[in-house]
């Protein structure tokens, strides 16, 4: 594909070669699924429109995410566009195969973005740690319950407890109810000063995620829960319109700074 993408793009689609019409694809793909989340009805599954241009966005992102000279002259082009890349790389720092050679991946499906927002926005008013740093913990760990396995350490469930930790922070829930494990990685969160150190809180809950920058964590698990769906990984799209209006001022203080383009 040599110009600008038209229609709604096949699971397939070709990306462009050339940073200008990258650039222009990107932001044409970022309008076109800006309207459709608005127009999607969020108790219910993604339509073929968000699917389509959520994993069509995550796809050019990958790429520039995987090839720093083409990267270069993109972000030069569209700064928006950096924080996306950063944060798939860092989160493929994260990454991890499961535990024990030749492991299958037990898979499921997430729960609907109405009521995973609906979940992550309930921690944050009764403990005061932000909603998208938990979606981000969420996102990182089981991609919204989508990935079952328990690790070689036995942690288990959406959020990954380990036995003791939830014994101690999991306020007699169910591990693997991805209601009750976000509860109780709030309250662990809190115990650890989530509300105020975020880093020392990712410290606490485990050393791998305390490498992400907070800004690119929280980023990526906001924008993950509006296409929670599509793919196991971050992409771009828009914020907002996979959020209600809300009067708590956390989230207000938490939105991306002016000067960066909506997404996901």
């Amino acid at each position: 594909m040599c110009g600008v993408l038209a229609g709604l793009p096949p699971p397939a689609a070709a990306i462009p070669h050339r940073p200008v019409a990258i650039v222009a694809t990107l932001e044409r793909t970022s309008r076109e699924l800006d309207s459709a989340i608005e127009h999607w009805n969020k108790s219910g599954q993604p339509p073929r429109d968000v699917t389509l241009f959520a994993l069509y966005q995550q796809r050019v992102i990958r790429l520039l995410a995987n090839n720093a000279r083409l990267a270069r002259p993109v972000l030069e082009r569209d700064p928006a566009v950096r924080d996306d890349v950063v944060a798939l790389r860092e989160l493929g720092r994260l990454a991890a195969p499961p535990s024990g050679s030749g492991t299958l991946l037990q898979t499921g499906p997430a729960a609907p973005a109405k009521r995973l927002l609906g979940w992550h926005r309930e921690a944050q008013r009764r403990f005061g740690v932000r909603w998208q740093l938990l979606a981000a913990i969420n996102f990182v760990e089981s991609a919204f319950n989508k990935v079952r396995n328990p690790t070689g350490i036995g942690a288990q469930g959406p959020m990954q407890f380990e036995p003791a930790m939830w014994h101690a922070y999991g306020l007699g829930g169910n591990v693997d109810d991805p209601h009750d494990a976000i509860i109780g990685a709030a309250n662990y969160l809190a115990a650890n000063r989530g509300a105020k150190d975020e880093r020392n809180a990712l410290a606490h809950y485990t050393p791998r995620l305390s490498t992400a920058t907070p800004f690119s964590a929280t980023q990526t698990g906001s924008r993950a829960i509006a296409t929670r769906s599509t793919s196991t990984t971050a992409g771009r799209s828009t914020s907002g319109h996979e959020a209600e209006p809300t009067d708590s001022p956390d989230l207000a203080d938490s939105s991306p700074p002016p000067t960066a383009r909506a997404r996901m």
